[in-house]
């Protein structure tokens, strides 16, 4: 019985010495203490930058406007001849042509509607330019030689403006040159000579539909290099269109002296060049050259220091000449164009 009870009482005992330890343990345990909902603070949550792309600039719309617009032009008989040299009115040009007259000699054909400028000094017609006033509808100024112009097969649709029979008052001859190397005119007083003609001056709305030119530079794309440009037309007065690399233009040189204007001597800026080869021939009176001019072929383009290939078409003698590129109407880029028109024969050098 005895050994019963204290069996009882050591159970008992480890039971409480059990319960104790199990106590302490939880005492020695670190208490968690939980923070109230509302004072937990929110993290701010960070989410990736995405790439922020910059939209590409949408190619600038290349602009044009035509060479000639506002006024009927002028061609203009210029004397090339190195007595009248230098000549004034070729940097308010918007076109030259160069063409053979006689002796191996060639003269100009300033087309400019340039009211402000004066043009000299002005020589006489030859039969070679008239398809070139035509196809300008332009005013043809120039100091006699009228019976080329009635001898043209449309020679009753040139405005002729010769200073014998049209305009007399509007030319005049300058002192410090002379005979025949002096005769000069005022643009405007051209211009008024053209109204006491009863001509009309200003251009219709859809303008003349003759050549229209880049309002920036336009790359045409890769060519071989034509940074000088050089023939001659006689075989000893040498012609050079020289690129100036830092202005970005042509430059013109006759025997190496830059080609200027008369009464500044600024140095001529061309911005384009066109080698127009035609076959060239004797008129009746076996002086004065003969130019066919109506047909198609090629010619060479010169711009931006580059040459390229074009192709051109006339269909009459009074109708413009088309110049393509690829197929495209060639507009020209910025500033003075000239035209040579030379000889099938003449031979041309371009250098780098």
């Amino acid at each position: 019985m005895k050994r019963k009870i204290v069996r009882v009482i050591l159970i008992c005992i480890l039971m409480i010495a059990m319960l104790c330890g199990l106590t302490a343990c939880k005492r020695n345990e670190e208490p968690v203490i939980e923070a109230p909902a509302e004072t937990v603070a929110e993290l701010p949550v960070e989410t990736p930058e995405e790439p922020v792309e910059t939209p590409e600039e949408p190619p600038q719309e290349e602009t044009v406007h035509p060479l000639i617009s506002e006024r009927y032009p002028w061609a203009i008989m210029i004397n090339n001849h190195s007595a009248a040299r230098p000549q004034s009115g070729l940097s308010s040009a918007s076109l030259i042509y160069e063409i053979l007259v006689e002796g191996r000699l060639t003269r100009l054909l300033v087309i400019t509607e340039d009211a402000q400028a004066l043009v000299g000094p002005i020589r006489s017609a030859r039969p070679a330019f008239c398809d070139f006033a035509l196809e300008w509808q332009a005013f043809y100024a120039h100091v006699g030689n009228y019976e080329y112009v009635l001898n043209h097969p449309y020679g009753d649709e040139i405005k002729d403006m010769d200073q014998f029979y049209h305009g007399y008052n509007a030319y005049y001859r300058e002192t410090h040159r002379v005979a025949p190397h002096n005769m000069y005119a005022n643009l405007d007083d051209l211009y008024e000579a053209a109204r006491s003609e009863g001509y009309e001056i200003d251009l219709p709305e859809e303008g003349l539909g003759h050549f229209n030119q880049y309002d920036a530079y336009h790359d045409y794309g890769n060519a071989p290099s034509a940074k000088v440009i050089s023939f001659s037309y006689d075989n000893y007065t040498g012609l050079d269109y020289r690129w100036n690399e830092e202005k970005q233009i042509y430059e013109k040189y006759i025997n190496a002296e830059a080609v200027v204007e008369e009464f500044t001597e600024e140095v001529i800026e061309i911005g384009n060049i066109i080698l127009l080869r035609r076959p060239h021939s004797k008129m009746p009176n076996g002086v004065h050259e003969k130019v066919e001019y109506v047909g198609e072929g090629e010619a060479i383009y010169c711009t931006g220091g580059k040459m390229y290939t074009v192709t051109w078409e006339k269909e009459d003698n009074n109708t413009p000449t088309k110049y393509l590129i690829d197929g495209e109407e060639l507009i020209l880029n910025p500033g003075l164009t000239f035209i040579n028109v030379i000889p099938e024969s003449l031979e041309v050098i371009f250098d780098e």
